[in-house]
C-alpha cells in the first residue's frame, strides 16, 4: 500500500471499524512521533517507546494498539524474531508516511 488514495481509503476503514484506534492516533501522534524519534533501541516493546516520553498521555495498552495499526500500514514493522512481548523495528521507521497520514488524519 504505496499510494495516497489507499491510505486516505486505509484511514476511512480505520475511522468505520476501530475508531478508538483512530482517535488515538489523531490525539497522540505527537507523543508516537516523540517515542520514535527518543528511543535507541532498533526493537522496542511498547512499554519500551512508552518509557522515553516525559509525562505521557497516552495509555501503555493503548499505545500498543495504535503501534500494532501503524505495522499493518507499513510504517513500522514488526520483529518476527522474538520472545514474550511484541516488538517492533524501528530501523525502516517511515517518517514521512507517518507524516501523511497524520496530515489526512488532521483534513
Amino acid at each position: 500500500m504505496t499510494s495516497h488514495q489507499s491510505l486516505v481509503e486505509e484511514l476511512q476503514r480505520l475511522d468505520k471499524e476501530d475508531p478508538l484506534v483512530h482517535t488515538l492516533l489523531s490525539r497522540h501522534h505527537q507523543e508516537i512521533k516523540t517515542a520514535f524519534d527518543t528511543t535507541s533501541r532498533s526493537y522496542p516493546t511498547s512499554r519500551q517507546l512508552y518509557g522515553v516520553l516525559e509525562e505521557p498521555e497516552i495509555h501503555p495498552a493503548m499505545l500498543a494498539r495504535v503501534l500494532g495499526y501503524l505495522a499493518t500500514i507499513d510504517i513500522i514493522d514488526w520483529y518476527t524474531v522474538r520472545d514474550g512481548a511484541n516488538r517492533y523495528d524501528l530501523r525502516e521507521y517511515d517518517a514521512a508516511r507517518f507524516k501523511r497520514v497524520v496530515n489526512l488524519i488532521a483534513e
